[in-house]
């Protein structure tokens, strides 16, 4: 699994193999640099990757194999420089995978993996990485709730991608308001496996 993000007309790879981040030209697909070395700043699994307005890089730290939980880290958008670990403390997702940033705030998808222990959206603050709150899925309980990855539509809405680990080949997307309420099921996904 990798993460990626854009910027600048370059694409961005985190690699859960080795712990990078890396660089690649977006047109040609030509390896530029890699931006993050492995175990920079504490990184063990990059799942995903955002960038700031101000150009720094976000990348959600699974810490694989390691007995605490994931975090967010910061790292310059240039020079691939660590610069804070955010979202560590009180509120720290277990495994964070997607993530994407809103009005001043970072939403990180947590994915326990255990089919015991759902998922969450936690909200943190861009700035301090203070967890905020979790987004309240309770109101949907039919649903296994175990979120993957984030995106902003155009609408002002936020879809969340989560997994079905009672059936591993079944999801759903998740529609929240702005607020952080659920709106509703945007998207079923059952697929089938035909011998």
């Amino acid at each position: 699994m990798i993460a990626t993000a854009v910027a600048a007309d370059s694409l961005y790879i985190g690699d859960q193999g080795n712990s990078t981040v890396q660089q690649f030209d977006a047109t040609s697909g030509d390896f530029i640099k890699t931006l993050v070395s492995s175990g920079s700043g504490g990184l063990d699994g990059p799942f995903g990757l955002v960038f700031e307005n101000s150009g720094d890089l976000l990348v959600a730290n699974g810490n694989l194999g390691l007995p605490i939980p994931g975090d967010i880290l910061r790292f310059n958008g240039n020079t691939g420089a660590f610069e804070k670990a955010l979202a560590n403390g009180t509120g720290a997702p277990l495994q964070p995978n997607g993530i994407v940033l809103s009005e001043h705030m970072i939403y990180a998808a947590n994915f326990t993996g255990d089919p015991t222990v759902p998922g969450n959206v936690s909200t943190y603050n861009e700035q301090t990485g203070t967890f905020l709150e979790n987004l309240n899925q309770n109101v949907i309980p039919s649903i296994n709730y175990f979120p993957r990855a984030l995106v902003y539509g155009s609408e002002g809405y936020l879809y969340v991608a989560v997994r079905d680990l009672l059936n591993p080949l079944g999801g759903h997307v998740l529609r929240f308001n702005s607020n952080g309420n659920f709106k509703d099921v945007s998207l079923t996904i059952l697929a089938v496996l035909v011998n």
